[in-house]
C-alpha cells in the first residue's frame, strides 16, 4: 500500500465539499483516487476518509443482501436472534433450504400492531421480480397465529400468500417503514429505536411505521428499512426520516444515513447511491441491475449498473469499489469498547456512465 499524501486527502476533501454545498458532480464522471485496498490489515483511519463519514463511518455497503422478506408479526419478547424460539425451527429450516437452492429470504420480526392475544397474525411478503429491480413486489395477510410459523414456511417454500398488493417507488399505498427496537439484540436499538417508533407512529398517512427485529448494523442505531424499495437507513433521527418517506429531503443531505439497498449485492451497493444521488428520487422508479464483474490490480471490485427509466431511456454506469479505510468501531451489543476493533469502510474510487 502506498503512503497517502497530503495532496490526495485534501482531493478527497475537496470533493466532499462539493457534495455537500450542494455541487452536482460531473454526471459523467466522478473520480476519487485514494490508497485505500481490499487486502484490510494494512489500513489505518488516516486512509481516504469517505465524503459521507458523518457520523465517524460511511454505513454504505452494511445493509444485507436478499431476494425476499418475509414480515411476521410475532408476539414478545424475542431472543437475541429471532430464531432462539424453538417454536421457529420450521421456519428456520425453510429459509436454510431455500437459501442451498440460491433463494435468499431475511425473516424479520414484527412487533403486533393490535391485542397480542389476536387469533391471527399479520404477515408481509416482499419479493424481487424476475428482469430488473424497480421495487419489491408486496403481498399481505392474515393468518391464524396458531399456524402462522407453517404457513410462513410454506411461503419461503415457494407458497404464494394472497394476491399481489400495490406497492410502488411513487409514493403511494402499501409503504412500510421499518424501525428496529430489538433490545434484546442491542439496547441501543432497544432504546433509541423505540423513541423515534414513538415518535413516527402514525405520522405519515398511508405509510405504516413497524417496530421490527434486528436489521444488522446496531453500530448505526436507530437503523430502519423502508419498503417497497428495500432501502436500509443508519443513524435515524425524526427530520431525516421526515424527509426520507416525503422525499422531501434531496438525496445528496441523506447520502450519509444510506447503508444500500438490500436487492444489491454488498460491492453493488456504493455504486448504486452515487446514482441515487446524480438522479435524485426519480431514481427509484427506474428498473435497475447491478453486477460485480471482476476485480482491479489492486483487489477493488469492478461493478457495472444498468438503468432504465420509464419513458424508455437507458444507460449505464461503471464503478471501482473497495475498502477505503478501517475505522475503530463499537462492534458487541453493550456500551462497551473494544481497542481493537474495526470496520470497513467501502469507498467508490470510480464512477463513471457508458455505453449501453
Amino acid at each position: 500500500m502506498g503512503v497517502v499524501t497530503r495532496a490526495e486527502v485534501d482531493r478527497v476533501r475537496t470533493v466532499t465539499r462539493q457534495r455537500t454545498e450542494g455541487d452536482r458532480p460531473d454526471a459523467d464522471r466522478l473520480e476519487v483516487r485514494g490508497a485505500g485496498s481490499a487486502s484490510g490489515s494494512s489500513l489505518l483511519e488516516s486512509g481516504p476518509v469517505s465524503r459521507f463519514a458523518h457520523h465517524g463511518i460511511d454505513p454504505i455497503g452494511s445493509a444485507g443482501h436478499y431476494d425476499a422478506f418475509l414480515l411476521v408479526e410475532l408476539p414478545l419478547p424475542w431472543g437475541r436472534d429471532l430464531f432462539d424460539d424453538l417454536a421457529l425451527r420450521e421456519l428456520e429450516g425453510a429459509v436454510a433450504r431455500a437459501e442451498s437452492d440460491g433463494v435468499r429470504w431475511r425473516i424479520l420480526g414484527l412487533m403486533p400492531s393490535g391485542d397480542e392475544r389476536s387469533s391471527s397474525s399479520k404477515v408481509i411478503c416482499y419479493r424481487r421480480g424476475e428482469c430488473g429491480f424497480t421495487v419489491f413486489e408486496r403481498s399481505e395477510g392474515s393468518v391464524p397465529a396458531n399456524s402462522v410459523v407453517h404457513v410462513c414456511a410454506e411461503i419461503v417454500g415457494g407458497a404464494e400468500l394472497t394476491e399481489p398488493t400495490p406497492a410502488d417507488g411513487g409514493g403511494h399505498a402499501c409503504r412500510d417503514v421499518l424501525i428496529c427496537t430489538h433490545g434484546r439484540r442491542d439496547r441501543r436499538c432497544g432504546a433509541m429505536g423505540a423513541r423515534l417508533y414513538e415518535a413516527a407512529d402514525g405520522r405519515y398517512g398511508q405509510s405504516r411505521v413497524w417496530r421490527i427485529s434486528h436489521t444488522g448494523g446496531h453500530r448505526f442505531a436507530p437503523t430502519g428499512i423502508t419498503f417497497p424499495e428495500g432501502m436500509f437507513w443508519a443513524h435515524l433521527d425524526l427530520p431525516t426520516l421526515d424527509g426520507i418517506v416525503s422525499r422531501g429531503t434531496e438525496p445528496r443531505a441523506i447520502g450519509s444515513h444510506y447503508r444500500g439497498g438490500g436487492a444489491y449485492e454488498q460491492m453493488a451497493q456504493p455504486a448504486e447511491r452515487e446514482a441515487f444521488l446524480l438522479h435524485g428520487w426519480e431514481w427509484l422508479s427506474h428498473v435497475k441491475a447491478a453486477e460485480v464483474t471482476g476485480t482491479d490490480d489492486h483487489g477493488r471490485y469492478e461493478v457495472r449498473l444498468l438503468h432504465r427509466a420509464p419513458d424508455g431511456n437507458e444507460g449505464a454506469y461503471e464503478a471501482t469499489v473497495g475498502v477505503g479505510r478501517l475505522v475503530h468501531t463499537v462492534q458487541c451489543d453493550t456500551d462497551c469498547h473494544d481497542p481493537d476493533a474495526r470496520s470497513e469502510e467501502l469507498q467508490v474510487f470510480r464512477f463513471a456512465r457508458v455505453d449501453v
